[in-house]
């Protein structure tokens, strides 16, 4: 690996031998841990030591942190592993207390047979939001006597943050006796991924940002390691002209050099500015790098993260590299479209279960009325990994008509998690001051009183007088705008209270079918945090909406 040094004036090859000789004694003395490059609707969780120096012996508070980056979400499920032979608790006789969180806890435990620190809990009014750091919890931790060198801690991978969000899980490594170190950040981007994904064939130009945090900076080198098994370059007859050096970066572009080793799948990029060093408190682009997704790409995340040996060197030839940024590519995975929304009186086509086939619409009488209805219940975003039709109770009332009957009717799902259905009612009189009420099998009744509801937060819709016209014959309904809250878990008694909220918090962690049926709010086959989260949101309400 060669390296670049302010005193180039010229491409000398006995400097650049020299400047190599000197650049080679230098060494790499502290572990960092990785911190991903922000991506938009995607938290990062990371660790933070108070104090950020300590000593063998010393007791020190290990900070959980997520940073949730413009997404929103309520609940979270971590998970935390420690090294036993570097770290103990404060209070060995209750390991539990050790752990501390402004947030209500469903679950707070240390388990000293697999290393791991478990915190399961949710954050009650208004959720995560915004794109700073914010403490989730903290647990008191001591350094062991005797201990040094580096102490690891890091994200088990079943963490989740929200309805199981995609999230960037930032391991951290910190070392006995020294400081927290803030130098300079090398990170990356791929602003053409979609919600982080790319599919097979697409290209996926992948940027090379850095942040010097100030420092003056004469020259860098950057070595990443890609996975040839999903990634290939967009020209494949010459590697090297896949890495595009920025000419505004401040590095001169004429002693650039940039690598590619198929064989090594290792990208290799060594910049240096010989005569005004680079300086700035904000990510500079770098280089970009011609990636393409291969066609015969395996379905699965791509990591790519500036390796460990890449170096940001001062005017004092110090490794002042702090932080290495990466990117997570998820690869394959489609992401779903919106389902096009049919006019409020038209005719729509039913949608078929997932995996089965269209049931033909029986023929209305004369005197009936079909509610073509599309609903959104809360805390499924897609298409859930259990049940794929629920039984929903329908209720149409008409004051001036003097019309109240319920029917129960069979719903069923869409990979984008709204859920269709069509119940059938008998001498429902054509009129125009409807309302209809929704009961979900797990869920609050929802009092509607229009064709198309809109909310500007999940729940929050409301109506008190019945707008809603129906006629004999098919009337469709698009209620998938609004959230329908879950809590009232069976056996229904129509408020969300301690009895459901205990069903939860007693059965967390239980894949027991018997279980899931009656506390398995998001239908994703376990009983955890989530639905802990999502009963919690629903005392808000807490009771059904009545006539």
């Amino acid at each position: 690996m060669r390296h670049f040094y302010s005193k180039f004036k010229t491409k000398n090859l006995l400097l650049l031998i020299l400047l190599s000789l000197l650049l080679g004694s230098i060494l790499l003395t502290r572990k960092i841990g990785i911190r991903p490059r922000a991506v938009a609707g995607v938290p990062s969780l990371s660790f933070v030591l108070e104090p950020g120096t300590v000593n063998s012996g010393d007791n020190f508070d290990l900070v959980l942190k997520v940073n949730p980056n413009n997404a929103s979400f309520y609940a979270f499920e971590l998970y935390a592993g420690f090294d036993p032979g570097k770290v103990e608790f404060q209070d060995n006789t209750n390991l539990s207390q050790n752990i501390t969180s402004p947030y209500l806890l469903a679950n707070a435990a240390v388990d000293n047979a697999n290393n791991i620190v478990t915190v399961l809990g949710t954050r009650t009014g208004s959720p995560f939001s915004g794109s700073v750091d914010q403490e989730i919890a903290r647990v008191k931790v001591r350094v062991k006597a005797g201990a040094s060198g580096d102490m690891n801690f890091s994200w088990s991978t079943n963490t989740k943050l929200g309805s199981n969000i995609q999230t960037d899980k930032v391991n951290g490594t910190f070392t006995i006796g020294a400081g927290q170190q803030t130098g300079a950040i090398l990170s990356i981007d791929i602003p053409s991924a979609i919600n982080g994904a790319a599919q097979k064939g697409q290209n996926a130009d992948a940027q090379i940002f850095l942040n010097t945090n100030n420092a003056q900076v004469k020259a860098t080198d950057v070595i990443l390691f890609y996975d040839d098994a999903r990634l290939t370059f967009q020209n494949v007859m010459d590697l090297a002209q896949n890495i595009e050096i920025n000419p505004n970066s401040g590095f001169s572009t004429q002693l650039a050099i940039k690598t590619v080793d198929p064989v090594a799948k290792k990208i290799t990029i060594g910049l240096a500015a010989p005569t005004t060093p680079v300086q700035n408190s904000s990510d500079v682009l770098l280089a970009t790098i011609r990636f393409v997704v291969k066609p015969s790409a395996p379905d699965g995340m791509v990591d790519l993260i500036p390796d460990s040996i890449s170096t940001v060197y001062d005017l004092q030839t110090q490794n002042i590299l702090g932080c290495r940024g990466g990117y997570h590519l998820l690869v394959g995975q489609v992401t779903a479209t919106a389902t096009p929304t049919p006019p409020v009186g038209a005719t729509d086509t039913p949608t078929p279960p997932i995996g089965g086939t269209i049931t033909p619409t029986p023929t209305l009488g004369p005197n009936q009325s079909a509610l073509n209805l599309r609903l959104k219940f809360q805390g499924i975003l897609s298409s859930p990994n259990q049940a794929q039709n629920l039984s929903v109770k329908v209720l149409v009332n008409s004051v001036s008509l003097s019309v109240n009957q319920t029917v129960a009717s069979d719903f069923t799902v869409d990979a984008n998690g709204i859920w269709s259905g069509r119940p059938v009612f008998d001498n429902v009189q054509p009129g125009s001051d409807y309302k209809v009420f929704i009961k979900g099998p797990k869920h609050l009744q929802k009092r509607i009183c229009e064709g198309s509801p809109q909310e500007t937060f999940p729940g929050t819709y409301n109506c008190e007088n019945g707008a809603l016209s129906l006629n004999y014959g098919e009337n469709n309904l698009d209620f998938s705008n609004i959230f329908l809250l879950v809590g009232d878990v069976p056996v229904q008694d129509g408020v969300v209270n301690s009895y459901d909220i205990s069903l939860i918090r007693n059965n967390i962690g239980s894949t027991d079918p018997a279980v899931l049926a009656l506390v398995d709010l998001n239908l994703d086959g376990i009983v955890d945090s989530q639905d802990y989260s999502l009963i919690i949101a629903a005392l808000s309400v807490r009771t059904d909406e009545g006539l």
